[in-house]
């Protein structure tokens, strides 16, 4: 029974001695910690003549770097022949892209590569170019190209998908 007692009173006096120690831990480790370090200063300036100078420099270079010159393909020219042709509802979309020059781009390395029906266009509510490949009467159809596409160019069409073609 003493030794029940003993304990009762030993086990709520070690707690409180332990919380207390913690407590005043913490507080003396932030009386403890060293002040920071003073600001340096950038005491290296540079003269404003080096300044024009370099901006010029950089300048000439930016303008005398040659432009890539890349023009859109032709839009193709429908001929009477094409009307006799059914056209389908669905098509392969490859991509979307906000510049219409990467639109542009896309498609005419799939006109080169396909040899198809090719149609950009621009989608108001996401403020967008998308690029269609095909004209296809059935999802499945569709489809079946996508893959056949997806497994010859696999890095260029890995996230193609098929899409209804869009109004004109």
């Amino acid at each position: 029974m003493k030794q029940f007692l003993l304990l009762l009173i030993a086990i709520p006096f070690i707690l409180i001695l332990t919380l207390s120690g913690c407590s005043s831990s913490s507080e003396t480790e932030k009386d403890e910690m060293p002040p920071p370090p003073p600001a340096v200063e950038n005491k290296i300036k540079t003269p404003p003549e080096d300044i024009k100078k370099q901006s010029e420099a950089v300048n000439k270079e930016v303008n005398e770097t040659e432009k890539p010159k890349y023009e859109p393909p032709p839009k193709p020219v429908q001929n009477n022949s094409d009307k006799n042709i059914i056209k389908g509802n669905f098509a392969v979309q490859i991509g979307a892209y906000k510049m219409s020059d990467n639109a542009d781009r896309i498609a005419s390395t799939a006109k080169e590569r396909f040899n198809m029906n090719v149609i950009t266009s621009f989608d108001d509510a996401e403020n967008i170019y998308k690029v269609f490949l095909g004209d296809f009467e059935t999802k499945d159809a569709a489809r079946t190209f996508r893959d056949l596409m997806a497994s010859k160019y696999p890095e260029d069409y890995k996230d193609a998908w098929v899409s209804e073609k869009p109004k004109k």
